[in-house]
This record gives structure tokens, C-alpha cells and sequence, in this order.
């Protein structure tokens, strides 16, 4: 086992064997730039995992201030807005927003039930 955890784990996701490979310490690099990392929904992980391995971490720290605020604010759909990638293919950006879209559903959804449960008799 690495310092940044087993072959196929990223963070607490599974991961598929081609991509794991490239990657190993890219959740180490997330937390740097982002403490609160483990914590994020796992589509939001997942989002960021693709754009570390595409951007790395200086570009995705240093060159997407807007993409960064709305991850350290924990704004998915922001981050989803900030997500585009002008050198990457349609389909991949549009994975990535997807991610962040997901997470942001789930996170709502999850704010919702809570709202739903404090005002129930």
C-alpha cells in the first residue's frame, strides 16, 4: 500500500484499472488544494480527479480561480458552470459537469430531507 492509499482506491471510490495507474496521488494533491476534499460528494470527487490528471495541480490550483472558489465554497453548480475546459473534448467537459451537477442534486436532496425532518410533527 502507497502513501496515497491501495492500487484501485481513490480516496473512498473504486476506480477502473486504466486509470488508476495515472493517478495514485492525485486525491494527496486534491487535499492540498482543497482540505475539506474527503469530504466532498464522490461525483464532485470524481469531477476533480479528472481535472487534476488533466489541468495537474499547479494549473488546476493556479489557473481556474473561479472553478477553485466554487470547489472551496462547495458551490456544485458553480463548479459545474467553471468546469469547461477549452482544450478538452465536448464529452469530457460534459462528464465533468454532469459530476458536479450530480453532486449538486445530491447535496440538495440531502438538504430537502433534512428541512423535511425538523419540521415534521
Amino acid at each position: 500500500m502507497s502513501e496515497c492509499g491501495g492500487p484501485r482506491c481513490v480516496g473512498r471510490l473504486q476506480t477502473p484499472d486504466s486509470f488508476t495507474p495515472n493517478v495514485p496521488c492525485a486525491p494527496s494533491a486534491l487535499k492540498e488544494i482543497y482540505p475539506s476534499y474527503d469530504t466532498f460528494p464522490d461525483d464532485a470527487q470524481l469531477a476533480l480527479l479528472d481535472l487534476i490528471f488533466n489541468l495537474g495541480k499547479g494549473g488546476l490550483r493556479d489557473e481556474w480561480p473561479k472553478l477553485t472558489k466554487s470547489v472551496t465554497d462547495q458551490d456544485w453548480t458553480g463548479a459545474a458552470a467553471n468546469s469547461v475546459r477549452p482544450k478538452a473534448r465536448p464529452n469530457r467537459n460534459q462528464g465533468t459537469k454532469d459530476l458536479f451537477d450530480a453532486a449538486a442534486a445530491k447535496v440538495a436532496k440531502a438538504k430537502d430531507a433534512g428541512a423535511a425532518a425538523a419540521s415534521a410533527p
